[in-house]
């Protein structure tokens, strides 16, 4: 249970007493029935008074408790949702890829959590009581009609297990169409300007109606068959549950084999027979929704790894007879890497030759394989040494924040740390003007391109990992912006590899190691080591 698992022990404990205690009002309006009904019958008006009484402190009882019952539930929900968001999207996180399907997930997905797991979850509980507390009561007023009202009760099950299948799989079929228009819409979104450009809204929507359409129409699909099994359900409930056991009580306070107040008062707790397996059928339909949801929760929660610690003690990196590979195409073979504290490399080459897939090697060990990788001397496997390398690619991320969690991401960095390197990157004027509280949000429109490619350099330098990875940092910078930036790193004890589209001979001379990886594509058999 979801809800159990993630809130206090002792909620879910008084949840479960307050609850137990309000499944009870049945039972009491069947106590009222039956003993009103033997009191006419039988002319004792003299107890009348006391009853009245008894009755009043019951039902302040049972107020209170479902008073406290639906804050503890609220609350409950409350908490589950707060602590599964969280962690949904740490796990989200450290998955380290970007899945076009986790946006859907945290809304329409999680929302179908909230109205089918959790409700259904707390439903459950709560008919069970009310199922077990009514049998009991009916069974000591009379255990053979009991039986008979009892038997009838179960009837439906078996029309609800017929449509579990079909309804599980209609399920399925909603959550993919789900998926695939959420991304769709969102992608059609992230065009708006070039479809207003072009005076394409229309054709824009009309493309996105196809995946409406799949969506509503695999709902339709599902809700039919849950309200088709609701349908068959209460109508052999009635027969079965109702009618004939009303019959069968009838000739037995004929022949008075019963009374008519234990009559009556088991016919009220009729409902407290078929009603709570009714709806435990029914929140197990609910539940089968869900099961594909629960399952990716429970992925995400166990991708919750290790955090690890950067290397600050990092002398030297060496990767030999590296192979690169994407989409079972050859990149590039035999690459020898020595790269020592301090030193700066450069990567060039042909777009398509493997420089970006190169980086994507060193963070997470994709798309390649080493024969020998060593970090200070010690063996280590691929995408286990992320820890070591600061990354800045050719598009930022920013965030909806202050200016200072997008240059941190909220590591407690000393301010005078910040303003320093701000400095050196030519960031002084963007902060002396909108200061380091500055809230971005949609204000990120106001900052150029090269104030962002800057903040994301800002950002991997101030995080302090060993080696920087740049990926053309440049692209946005104007030339003399990007020539003081350059000869700020080049002269800095940073340690970095780059990966740059334009340059000179006489910029290349200025790198301790030059990776040119069109020579690794056109003679694939040599080995060159480049420390």
């Amino acid at each position: 249970m979801l809800i159990y698992k993630n809130i206090p022990h002792w909620k879910f404990f008084l949840l479960n007493i307050f609850g137990f205690i309000y499944s009870t009002e049945n039972i009491v309006m069947a106590y009222i029935v039956g003993s009103l009904t033997d009191m006419a019958s039988t002319k004792r008006y003299s107890n009348m008074p006391k009853f009245f009484l008894q009755i009043i402190v019951i039902l302040t009882l049972l107020l209170v408790s479902n008073l406290l019952f639906n804050y503890l539930k609220a609350n409950a929900i409350g908490e589950t949702n707060k602590k599964l968001r969280k962690e949904i999207l740490r796990g989200m996180l450290y998955n380290e890829e970007e899945n076009s399907d986790n946006l859907g997930f945290l809304t329409n997905d999680f929302k179908l959590l909230e109205t089918n797991q959790y409700e259904a979850e707390i439903s459950i509980l709560l008919n069970i009581y009310t199922l077990i507390l009514a049998f009991s009561y009916a069974f000591v007023l009379n255990w053979t009609l009991t039986l008979v009202f009892f038997i009838g009760a179960l009837l439906p099950t078996v029309i609800s297990n017929r449509f579990q299948s079909n309804i599980k799989n209609a399920t399925n079929e909603w959550s993919k169409a789900n998926s695939i228009y959420v991304n769709h819409t969102k992608h059609i979104l992230q065009g708006t300007e070039l479809f207003n450009l072009y005076n394409q809204v229309d054709k824009a929507v009309d493309v996105n109606g196809n995946k409406v359409n799949a969506l509503e129409n695999r709902l339709l699909k599902l809700n039919l068959l849950k309200n088709n099994a609701d349908a068959w359900i209460n109508i052999i409930a009635m027969g079965g549950t109702f009618i004939l056991p009303l019959s069968v009580g009838i000739i037995m306070v004929i022949r008075g084999e019963t009374t008519l107040g234990a009559l009556f008062a088991i016919v009220q707790l009729t409902n407290s027979f078929v009603n709570p397996i009714l709806q435990i059928l029914t929140q197990r339909n609910n539940l089968a929704t869900t099961q594909k949801i629960v399952k990716r929760i429970n992925e995400l929660l166990h991708k919750k790894d290790a955090i690890q610690t950067a290397c600050t003690e990092f002398k030297e990196l060496i990767i030999n007879n590296l192979t690169l590979e994407r989409e079972k195409k050859k990149l590039a073979n035999h690459i020898n890497i020595t790269l020592k504290k301090g030193e700066k490399a450069v990567i060039i080459g042909p777009s398509g030759s493997g420089k970006s897939t190169l980086f994507q090697f060193l963070l997470y060990g994709k798309h390649g394989s080493a024969q020998l990788i060593k970090i200070n001397l010690e063996g280590q496997k691929k995408g286990t040494f992320k820890d070591i390398f600061g990354y800045v690619s050719q598009k930022t991320v920013l965030f909806p924040e202050s200016l200072l969690f997008n240059l941190t991401l909220g590591a407690k960095i000393p301010k005078e740390r910040v303003l320093k390197v701000c400095e050196k990157l030519e960031l002084r004027d963007l902060i002396k003007e909108k200061g380091l509280g500055y809230k971005l949000e949609n204000n990120a429109n106001e900052l150029s391109g090269g104030q962002i490619a800057r903040i994301g350099l800002a950002r991997a330098i101030l995080i302090d990992r060993p080696v920087l990875l740049l990926d053309e940092i440049d692209a946005s910078l104007d030339k003399v912006t990007a020539k003081s930036i350059k000869n700020w790193l080049m002269e800095s004890n940073l340690t970095f590899i780059e990966i740059s589209h334009h340059y000179s001979k006489e910029d290349l001379n200025k790198y301790d190691h030059v990776i040119n990886m069109a020579y690794y594509k056109t003679h694939p058999y040599q080995t060159i080591s480049l420390s």
